[in-house]
């Protein structure tokens, strides 16, 4: 038994049990409120998913704000399911070419491609406080949302293309069976 009393001998007559809420200090608002906060005030629809990061709609696209415990300062704007690769290897290999073209051409962008065929775009920083986060922030959507286009556009050009090559290699191909052999 310690020489000293403790909190615990006080049993009933702790004050700090007892105080009304509004008299405690209360610990500043966490990093996700804070934003979530900002963010509907912005008149944002926003929630917290099931794993903990801020959901939110910017421009019809689904856009999540993750935040990491062990470092305060990293912030990491995600938009999932940018575009959705076929199995086609010549699809994938078009998604990396367009992909890193928009990664080198674009400031803080990094646009990947998943191991399932998923196009995720990102914005990844290290922001020093909510102040930073608030100013960054609609850059940070405004970025996505125009690499989310631009990605979409040069992919459905590509495809576009592949698709009328493929065509005009079937017309070739009809019209040489069609073909009697003969030289002109």
């Amino acid at each position: 038994m310690p020489d000293f009393p403790t909190l615990s001998d006080l049993g009933g007559d702790d004050p700090s049990a007892q105080a009304p809420a509004e008299n405690r200090s209360s610990a500043p608002p966490s990093r996700a409120r804070q934003i979530l906060d900002w963010l509907a005030g912005e008149g944002f629809r926003c929630d917290v998913d099931d794993d903990g990061d801020i959901h939110l709609r910017h421009e019809g696209r689904d856009v999540f704000v993750l935040l990491d415990a062990d470092d305060p300062a990293y912030v990491r704007f995600l938009v999932p399911d940018v575009w959705k690769c076929d199995d086609d290897s010549a699809e994938r290999s078009v998604a990396l070419v367009v992909a890193n073209t928009l990664n080198s051409s674009l400031k803080a962008l990094k646009v990947s491609l998943r191991s399932n065929g998923s196009v995720y775009a990102t914005v990844e920083l290290f922001l020093d406080g909510f102040d930073a986060f608030r100013n960054v922030a609609p850059r940070c959507l405004d970025l996505l949302g125009a690499a989310t286009w631009e990605f979409r556009s040069r992919m459905r050009e590509a495809r576009q293309k592949a698709d009328d090559e493929e065509a005009a290699g079937r017309a070739l191909a009809e019209a040489g069976a069609d073909d009697d052999g003969e030289q002109p």
